[in-house]
């Protein structure tokens, strides 16, 4: 129930903020235990004293000390009270336009038993429950700008920390590092996602410069640096492509130098080796020409004792070749009587071979009449088979007696034939004899005359093999400079090969050089 009416010392409208609370101090509790009941504005459930205390003290001092410095320390441990148990400034403003909607009814309603409230203490009572409102309001204000300022404070000292990774790292070459975490505030987000951003620039840059240097390192000169690059790194990039083309073209001219040289080694190689070998035969040949004259001396001397000697053997040979002449002579008459036997046993043979017909036909006769005579011809039968038998075998004997004579007589024309042949062959020979006589007269005469040039030959190849002593320690030397020349191109070639050059045509032919600007910047 409400209390009694107030008495005023004189019927006039509030005009004060005093005036007014005194109008709202008899409604004031009840109204707050009523909101307080019906909210969570307490902290603790349901609303203690204490809550009711601070409720009408706040109200109090927004009526009769508004300008009091507390009040504002008051307003902020509330809200930070507030804040800590979940409350948000929306739940306290329905709580404080509750509450004043209540005063406000209680206040209209009391003053309407006299003069009424009166523009000017609504006015008064609007204005000074806005402003309590709004002080709350600046509390909250104050606390989510502190909140902010600790928040962001925290953010610039984690984005502070990951900028110091990461730039420690990029002093150790190390460029992996990034900022991270969740930064909300849109400034530092954008610092940490720029400086992110210049990283992986710089990375994906110098990675694909390193893998260029690397890909060289390891003789690859088709390296080039991957990507799509601007400024200095496309500078870069055309000073390692520049770079890479000018190794390929210095490597592409020694490999063609190394090549005509290994050509001229092998070619002064061989020429060496052959100068050598040519060397090393004369060489040969003239102590075999050294060897030789001296023995040629002392066969010269043996030749004119054997020409003599052969002098004598001819006049023997040819005696024995007359000799021989005769008895050929004798052959030959022998071999016409053998002739003429064969003619007479060639004449026996036919004879046999007419027997052998004529008791072949006997013997046929002979079983033709024992066929007739029946079994008493029987035995005249078998003799006269047998003697048929016989009479096959004479004739085939007498058919290999004719061959036999035959070829005999053969081989006797062609032995009379060997004999006459030989003795006009023996003829010829004591022409020969004559004729070979008179050739080492001629021998002995030559021998004496080649004795006395062999002395001036010995000197001359003397000197000759000195000489072809000297070309051969040449060849030697020219051989072994060659090799040397050879084995020193083989390993230049073999380190060029260790290259791998690119196949296409800028492997071969002048490097695309770029300005003087790019190669300093690199």
């Amino acid at each position: 129930m409400m209390n009694a009416a107030p008495k005023f010392p004189r019927p006039t409208q509030p005009d004060t903020p005093k005036r007014v609370f005194r109008i709202c101090a008899y409604d004031l509790e009840a109204h707050v235990r009523t909101v307080l009941a019906k909210s969570t504005e307490a902290i603790s459930d349901p609303a203690s004293e204490s809550d009711v205390a601070r409720t009408i003290q706040r109200v109090t001092d927004a009526f009769l000390n508004p300008d009091d410095a507390e009040r504002a320390r008051n307003h902020l441990a509330m809200a930070r009270s507030l804040i800590a148990h979940g409350r948000t400034f929306q739940d306290f403003s329905q709580r404080h336009q509750h509450l004043q909607t209540l005063m406000l009814g209680s206040l209209l309603q009391r003053t309407s038993w006299y003069l009424g409230l009166g523009p000017k203490g609504a006015d008064i009572f609007l204005r000074v429950m806005n402003r309590e409102q709004m002080s709350i309001l600046e509390a909250f204000n104050d606390l989510e700008t502190q909140a902010r300022a600790r928040e962001r404070e925290a953010l610039e000292d984690q984005l502070r920390r990951s900028l110091g990774t990461v730039l420690r790292g990029a002093q150790d070459g190390n460029l992996a590092h990034r900022v991270e975490g969740d930064l909300t505030d849109p400034v530092l987000a954008g610092i940490g996602a720029d400086l992110n951003a210049l990283m992986e620039t710089l990375g994906a840059g110098l990675r694909s410069a390193m893998l260029a240097l690397d890909d060289l390192a390891q003789g690859r000169l088709n390296a080039q640096m991957a990507g799509t690059f601007s400024g200095d790194f496309r500078k870069l990039q055309n000073n390692i492509a520049t770079t890479v083309g000018a190794v390929d073209h210095a490597l592409s001219r020694i490999g063609s130098a190394a090549e005509q040289i290994m050509s001229a080694s092998d070619a002064l190689r061989e020429q060496a080796s052959g100068l050598r070998e040519r060397a090393a035969t004369e060489q040969t040949n003239i102590s075999v020409l050294n060897s030789g004259s001296a023995a040629m001396r002392d066969t010269l001397d043996a030749n004119r004792d054997a020409a003599g000697q052969a002098q004598a053997a001819l006049d023997a040979i040819a005696a024995e070749a007359a000799n021989a002449g005769t008895g050929i002579n004798r052959i030959t008459s022998n071999m016409s009587r053998i002739e003429e036997g064969s003619v007479a046993v060639q004449g026996l043979a036919d004879l046999i071979d007419t027997i052998a017909h004529q008791t072949h036909l006997l013997s046929l006769n002979a079983a033709v009449e024992a066929a007739r005579a029946g079994d008493a011809g029987l035995g005249f039968a078998v003799v006269a088979t047998e003697v048929r038998a016989l009479a096959t075998r004479v004739a085939n004997g007498a058919e290999d007696i004719r061959t036999l004579v035959t070829d005999n007589a053969l081989q006797v024309i062609a032995g009379r034939e060997i004999t006459e042949e030989t003795g006009t062959v023996l003829a010829r020979l004591q022409k020969q004899m004559a004729d070979i006589r008179s050739v080492f007269d001629g021998i002995i005469a030559t021998n004496e005359a080649q004795a006395a040039e062999f002395s001036v030959l010995e000197a001359t190849m003397v000197s000759m093999s000195r000489s072809i002593e000297r070309n051969v320690e040449a060849s030697e030397q020219g051989v072994m400079l060659a090799r040397t020349m050879s084995a020193a191109t083989g390993d230049l070639t073999e380190v060029i090969s260790s290259f791998e050059r690119d196949p296409g045509p800028a492997s071969g032919g002048k490097p695309d050089m770029t300005k003087p600007g790019d190669a300093s910047a690199a």
